[in-house]
């Protein structure tokens, strides 16, 4: 290793990102000016308006004007029926929520109070609840997992090795930073994309962006980096990443009090699969039939449909409640646990926990990884099946988007999870299929 080429990549890459932040600085601050400047205008109306709410001649212009009175994160939504209110940024937005054209816009102390007054059932008190379940989930630290699967030894082993900075990069980087995976090396991203995603990031922290922001200019763009590398058709990959924050979980999988959203899922696309049989199609067919709603997954969503979800992603902005991120995703993770139990039974009918536990524990995966964000720092984590109960174990730092060398290495590790998905995971559920789909009539 030369250590001299290592210390030039580095100071040329930290120039850019110097620039690149001076100039931001610069940028903001000449937006700040002409936002004082045009507040002072607009200051100088004879007459004001009232309130833009009686400017509006119907709904949507009303709730667009609301909208521009506020921040986004503060705008307190109705819900349909009357029920609990909500702040649109609280968590991942719900499929089918419409804003009442009543709307008003409130001071910060009146949502709090209405929050308050809601009845809403906080993060805790709905873990406590899954925590008695017996078919619930438990939450514990990843430091405390005793016997530790060896497979989940050496993949976190190695996700270390890539937090620690080694074997992240192409042997153009420098030797410290080499991978041995040939595909990963050949798809390190260029330092102009990691330089952008470090702006997006660093502009939607400044600015205070909501959620749905920061997956739009970050997230979306670290993903890409990973899942989507220059050269390949975007639609043409094994294992593939899509939005999710309206798909819901299928009540005949989940705990229907608490129902939750997600933000992203890496998926297996079977059809991208060179050495899909007709065998496999012939399978996957029946356990179709035999399983609720005839939907071959855990979520109907219709853009998962026939596909197998190998991650989920959930995420938050800087502050808020990494309790709640924790409990969105460990909510799905259980409804995929439940799915692969079906998977394994073979059956649908409501006794699919009497399934021979010790066949069930053999086939199953020993575990399934996840990713929660809350503003610049990722985070990795892990569930696994008790029985009929999903233990998640938080949580291990995969990196930070606050500098370069941390969207680097958060790109490795997604890379490495995607070649999980597709040499360790889609073969498991493959082989589950098949085998369940085995046992049902022609």
């Amino acid at each position: 290793m030369r250590s001299d080429e290592i210390e030039w990549w580095l100071e040329t890459t930290e120039k850019h990102d110097s620039q690149a932040t001076s100039l931001k600085h610069e940028t903001t601050v000449d937006r700040a000016t002409d936002d004082r400047a045009a507040k002072r205008r607009r200051l100088h109306h004879l007459t004001p308006p009232s309130s833009y709410c009686e400017i509006a001649g119907d709904a949507n212009t009303k709730q667009h004007q609301v909208h521009h009175l506020m921040p986004l994160q503060n705008v307190v939504m109705d819900t349909p029926g009357g029920g609990p209110k909500r702040r649109m940024d609280d968590e991942t937005p719900r499929a089918k929520r419409v804003q009442s054209s009543s709307s008003r816009s409130y001071s910060f102390s009146e949502q709090s109070s209405r929050c308050t007054r809601s009845g809403r059932t906080s993060p805790m008190k709905q873990m406590l609840k899954l925590r008695h379940d017996p078919n619930g989930l438990d939450i514990r630290e990843l430091e405390s997992f005793a016997n530790m699967p060896e497979e989940l030894v050496v993949l976190l082993d190695d996700i270390q090795a890539f937090v620690d900075g080694f074997r992240w990069a192409s042997p153009s980087r420098g030797s410290e930073f080499l991978t041995d995976d040939p595909t990963v090396a050949s798809c390190t991203p260029l330092p102009e994309f990691v330089l952008d995603a470090k702006a997006a990031a660093v502009e939607c922290s400044y600015r205070n962006y909501p959620e749905a922001t920061w997956n739009l200019e970050v997230h979306q763009l670290i993903l890409s980096m990973a899942f989507r590398p220059p050269g390949q058709r975007r639609f043409r990959q094994l294992v593939n990443f899509m939005g999710s924050t309206t798909a819901a979980v299928m009540p005949e999988y989940g705990n229907p009090l608490t129902s939750k959203r997600v933000d992203f899922c890496i998926y297996i696309e079977p059809e991208n699969d060179a050495t899909l049989s007709s065998e496999y199609r012939a399978a996957a067919e029946r356990m179709r039939n035999a399983l609720p709603q005839e939907v071959l997954n855990f979520t109907d969503f219709v853009p998962l449909d026939d596909r197998f979800v190998a991650l989920i992603i959930e995420t938050k902005k800087p502050g808020e409640n990494m309790e709640t991120g924790q409990l969105q995703l460990g909510v799905w993770e259980m409804a995929r646990w439940n799915f692969l139990r079906r998977l394994v039974a073979g059956h649908s009918d409501g006794d699919v926990f009497a399934a021979d536990s010790a066949m069930q524990s053999a086939r199953l995966p020993t575990f399934l990884p996840g990713i929660v964000i809350q503003g610049q720092d990722w985070y990795m984590v892990v569930t696994t099946a008790e029985g009929d109960r999903t233990v998640l174990w938080r949580k291990k730092s995969i990196g930070s988007t606050a500098d370069s060398r941390g969207i680097y290495q958060i790109v490795r590790t997604l890379q490495y999870l995607e070649r999980w998905a597709r040499e360790v995971y889609w073969p498991c559920v493959r082989s589950m299929l098949e085998a369940g789909a085995g046992s049902q009539p022609l």
